[in-house]
């Protein structure tokens, strides 16, 4: 509510970690709410939350933004053209540019990127009815909620490590990159989304990812590049007593299967990961890097990591 009108609602039907943790029924009451457009004019509004036909009160909070960017694109993921908006071209894109007409609970930047490779790779026909696809701890959104919904072969696998590898959590196929428990080439197409940089041992994932592939499949990622970083370095390392060491400060990124806690950084990349990834396996790599408003990928950090197994 703004101004004690109702200006938007949702359902909370949203799985997350922390919620079923703390005792609250199956974890299933998180929940999202777009504001409508009208409100981002720049000025700052005060939004209640309120639980329809009870009235109580849940929290307010602050809100302020201006969208000063608005333009009409080719969404690759559900090829609609539709409207995106975002408070810039560039600085803000990887995380703010979106469409609120999203029909896939608004997909972000990379996901379309990721979208535009992938489909120039393998058609969607033969994709969604041959391939056998794993993707490592997806969203519930865009491509994700795509492949989800239509691809006849697709896993979604999550990391737990308190619990046993193989097995289902969650709906999720729990999986260790690093030690996978899939056979030999039994695996078309792997995906993974800003999970590289949390890895401690990225070459090891790699060669695993490599070994589960059959010749012919491919691997497609995105991982932030440092700009104007030339090689490669890790910031957090796993000592032989289990214990973390984390170089210079802790950085932490979102975890759709730990919101609470997060994935901790511990590698920055720079332009020599094609060469560390090739070396390495013997994959052919090639990188992707878009400013495009005709399929909504602009900004920082939108490079799309494609690995062919020969």
């Amino acid at each position: 509510m703004i101004d004690e009108e109702p200006v938007a609602e949702g359902v909370a039907d949203r799985f997350r970690e922390d919620l079923l943790d703390a005792g609250i029924g199956d974890g299933k009451h998180a929940f999202a709410i777009d504001i409508p457009e009208k409100f981002a004019d720049g000025k700052e509004y005060e939004i209640k939350v309120v639980i329809k036909n009870l009235e109580k009160e849940l929290g307010s909070v602050k809100f302020s933004k201006r969208y000063e960017v608005i333009f009409f694109a080719n969404c690759p993921i559900c090829e609609r053209r539709v409207k995106f908006i975002s408070t810039d071209d560039y600085y803000s894109c990887r995380d703010v540019l979106f469409s609120p007409d999203c029909p896939l609970n608004r997909c972000v930047t990379r996901e379309r990127a990721v979208a535009y490779v992938l489909f120039r790779e393998i058609p969607k026909q033969k994709l969604f009815e041959e391939k056998i696809i794993y993707e490592q701890s997806p969203a519930l959104r865009g491509l994700s909620l795509l492949l989800k919904k239509h691809a006849k072969h697709y896993h979604a696998c999550g990391y737990y490590p308190d619990r046993n590898f193989g097995e289902y959590v969650n709906g999720l196929r729990n999986e260790n990159l690093e030690e996978l428990t899939l056979p030999d080439e039994s695996v078309d197409v792997w995906i993974h989304l800003d999970v590289l940089e949390h890895v401690f041992d990225p070459i090891r994932a790699i060669r695993e990812i490599y070994r589960t592939l059959k010749k012919g499949g491919i691997c497609i990622f995105t991982t932030p590049t440092q700009p104007g970083l030339l090689e490669s370095k890790q910031v957090a390392l796993k000592m032989p007593d289990g214990t973390v060491k984390i170089i210079g400060n802790p950085e932490y990124h979102g975890n759709p299967q730990n919101p609470k806690q997060g994935s901790l950084v511990t590698w920055k990349y720079g332009y020599d990961l094609p060469y560390l990834i090739q070396s390495a396996t013997g994959f052919d790599v090639e990188v992707f890097r878009f400013q495009s408003f005709e399929i909504a990928v602009c900004g920082l950090y939108t490079e799309v990591y494609l690995c062919r197994k020969r």
